[in-house]
């Protein structure tokens, strides 16, 4: 660990990381800084490679490019004496020396072979070739002994790098810049790449988040960032439905405040045309403004309760409640409303249903949908409300209430849209004239804050049936018991 110990490496890093801070700072956007992390994080690789070679006194690049050159002159050494004698091999060796290369052939007695000696520097080589019978090379001094095989038997090349050739090969300084150039060039280059690879999806994220800022609600991410399977793609996945949803929100907001507008145009002209009659001195107008009043004051009630339901949180309050109890005491009171009609409201089920809510609400909640069906079953029949609980599941109990009324039912196209504020099925669902469309709306929100769902369908044989479905905790039971008839 030498550059630990005197202290190289704290110095470098402090020495990279000061002006790295300084330069993050020159490259506010996210592709210049991942671009210069890559870039420096390449150039510390290098720079390290090269500090660990030069403290530990390795060159393998250098070791491996000097056995392989030493023995393909060897090979060629050993095929001109066999082919040439000894005057071809004398002036190859001579041709190499002038080259920087002083080499010498022995033959596989261990002789002289040629007129050019031994070089006196290539002895401790020597020696260990001969034990070894293999590539030795001394870096150090330049000298190498290699044997090569051949027709004959086995020789032995013997090699000394000239000064002036170690020079060259060692250290060349326009090649040395040449090899940082280019090894930095391509790092550059592959972070580049990089860092517009991680940075170009951003920025088509972006793109589409400023569109949708700028209103335009319909634009979307990933068709503009392509097919992608990897944490970027499954980001625009995201995004896009996030911006479904707030799309469907602006939208659902923009259809309440025209229905909010619509609801408050005809009561307000009437008070508007009832005012200039009781100018007038017709005082039948001044009742007929009373029915209006209401009916904006009942509207404004409505509303109101809405957007609490909007802002409630579902924790908000959690009494202990028995739900068949509730029921029962709902449609004692709605008895009196469908009495003048002789419509009759029959309780059936389980007799106790507990669960956790709020009391206030769930009693809002069953009540807009029971006095919802008495506006809309026929004289003389009946609207059955069935509670019951559900057998024990792995995710609970669910305490279920049916509605069930004997008119004419929904067209099956409007079901979907029941809930929604201010819908009214016309015809004779809308007759009655009464309520500002909001009552199941309300419900609706009322059922999903306390966890459950509710839903409509058409029954077979006539009627039309509301469903809500609420979960209870587990543990508390039910008593079933006959049906109550009001």
């Amino acid at each position: 660990m030498p550059m630990a110990e005197n202290g190289f490496g704290t110095s470098a890093a402090w020495a990279i990381a000061t002006p790295g801070a300084r330069m993050f700072r020159l490259f506010p956007r996210m592709f210049g800084k991942v671009f210069l992390s890559f870039w420096a994080s390449s150039l510390l690789v290098l720079i390290a490679v090269g500090v660990v070679n030069a403290a530990l006194g390795t060159r393998p690049l250098l070791r491996v490019w000097l056995a392989n050159s030493l023995t393909w002159y060897g090979q060629t050494a050993v095929e001109l004496y066999e082919h040439g004698g000894p005057s071809a091999l004398n002036n190859y060796l001579t041709d190499i020396q002038a080259s920087g290369i002083d080499g010498a052939l022995l033959g596989p007695d261990g002789a002289l072979l040629g007129s050019h000696k031994v070089p006196a520097t290539t002895d401790t080589v020597l020696a260990r070739e001969r034990l070894s019978r293999r590539n030795e090379n001394d870096i150090q001094t330049w000298t190498s002994a290699i044997p090569i095989p051949g027709n004959r038997g086995e020789y032995i090349f013997v090699a000394l790098e000239h000064p002036r050739r170690r020079a060259r090969i060692a250290f060349q300084p326009a090649a040395l810049l040449a090899r940082m150039v280019a090894g930095l060039g391509v790092a550059s280059l592959l972070c580049l790449l990089m860092a517009r690879y991680l940075t170009r999806p951003i920025r088509s994220l972006q793109g589409v988040a400023r569109r949708i800022a700028a209103g335009d609600l319909k634009a979307r991410a990933a068709p503009v960032m392509g097919p992608r399977d990897d944490e970027l793609g499954e980001l625009a996945i995201d995004f896009d439905r996030m911006a479904d949803r707030v799309q469907t929100l602006i939208e659902r907001q923009q259809t309440l405040l025209r229905d909010i507008s619509h609801e408050f145009r005809s009561p307000l002209a009437r008070l508007t045309l009832s005012a200039e009659l009781v100018k007038r001195g017709d005082t039948d107008a001044a009742s007929r403004m009373e029915g209006d009043l209401r009916r904006l004051e009942a509207l404004i009630s409505e509303l109101l309760t809405l957007s609490r339901m909007e802002a409630s949180d579902r924790n908000s309050r959690r009494d202990r409640i028995d739900l068949s109890g509730m029921v029962r005491r709902i449609l004692e009171d709605a008895a009196f409303e469908g009495r003048p009609e002789q419509k009759t409201l029959v309780q059936t089920g389980a007799n106790e249903v507990m669960m956790q809510g709020d009391a206030n609400l769930l009693e809002r909640c069953i009540e807009n949908v029971v006095r919802n069906a008495i506006q809309h079953t026929p004289q003389h029949t009946g609207i059955e409300v069935n509670v019951t609980l559900s057998d024990e599941t792995p995710a609970g109990q669910v305490a279920t209430i049916r509605v069930i009324d004997e008119g004419e039912g929904v067209p099956e196209h409007a079901l979907p849209h029941l809930f929604e504020p201010f819908f009214r099925v016309s015809a004779s669902r809308e007759q009655s004239g009464r309520g500002a469309g909001l009552g199941l709306s309300i419900s609706q929100r009322i059922v999903e804050l306390h966890g459950g769902a509710m839903e409509a369908c058409n029954r077979a044989e006539g009627g039309l049936e509301v469903t809500m479905r609420f979960p209870v905790v587990q543990g508390w039971g039910s008593n079933v018991g006959p049906a109550s008839r009001m």
